[in-house]
């Protein structure tokens, strides 16, 4: 079996993030001590207002495990090829914790997938950052996520479609887990691997991977073709959020420095 050559590129732009106003109130962290004390007030017979404290009582919290994961990935693989399912997972819980990481083929046999590998996507692009397979996140803090990709290959006399089941699972409490549903189908035809990324400029100060108002943010679009044929007439569209403002003269391709026309117009590759 002859498959299609796989070819990479891809394209950014810049665009200037608008103030965004955000609210948050975090559970108190694990080990934190809450103080209570009750106050009263009463009339005497002199008419004189009188205010007496009760004595102060005291709640250590304790640490409750809670873990979050997107999201449910719908792919196409050809048979022998592979798919990268990013999945990123969140840590809800009020203290620090790891999360057991695991994947399972829900019809065994159907597509017969290799073993699933989980690799580290640190920063989330939906990419692995290392060859290094992962069988547990490392320990989050309250509110962190980390990012995987897991690895899918099918044999060369897969088809047919089938669903993975993707569970992360507290360190913690193992009975506090989350799970994703991943779908792949076989096919003969052509297709299109399209991953999106976001990098805050790291001369605009703060970290490079969290993006504050009025940072400039550059998007990479990164297309692959991993199917048996040829991919024909293929269209990306991306629409900017309301709160990001496109740089004119900006977008380029990773193969060239010239900037692309702001027309509008079609790139034919």
């Amino acid at each position: 079996m002859k498959y299609q050559t796989t070819f990479l590129r891809s394209v950014s732009v810049v665009a200037l993030t608008s103030v965004i106003g955000t609210v948050v109130f975090a559970a108190p962290d694990a080990g934190s001590v809450i103080g209570n004390q009750a106050v009263a007030t009463y009339t005497n017979a002199a008419g004189d207002t009188i205010t007496v404290t009760s004595n102060t009582v005291e709640t250590i919290v304790q640490q409750v495990a809670g873990v979050s994961m997107t999201s449910n990935n719908i792919e196409r693989i050809a048979p022998g090829g592979k798919a990268f399912l990013p999945h990123i997972i969140t840590n809800d819980g009020n203290g620090a914790d790891a999360f057991l990481l695991e994947a399972a083929e829900n019809s065994s046999g159907t597509l017969d997938l290799q073993p699933l590998v989980f690799y580290p996507d640190v920063n989330m692009d939906g990419v692995a950052d290392s060859a290094t397979p992962l069988t547990e996140t490392p320990t989050l803090a309250p509110g962190e996520q980390f990012g995987v990709v897991i690895e899918a290959t099918a044999p060369s006399t897969a088809s047919g479609s089938d669903t993975i089941t993707v569970t992360a699972t507290s360190n913690l409490d193992g009975t506090v887990l989350i799970t994703n549903t991943d779908t792949l189908t076989i096919s003969n035809d052509a297709i299109i691997e399209l991953v999106k990324s976001m990098t805050a400029d790291p001369a605009s100060g703060g970290n490079p991977n969290i993006i504050d108002a009025g940072d400039e943010v550059t998007i990479t679009l990164t297309y692959s073709s991993t199917g048996l044929v040829a991919a024909n007439n293929y269209s990306v569209q991306d629409v900017l959020d309301g709160r990001l403002a496109y740089v004119p003269g900006s977008a380029r391709w990773s193969d060239s420095s010239t900037a692309l026309n702001d027309d509008n117009g079609s790139t034919v590759v």
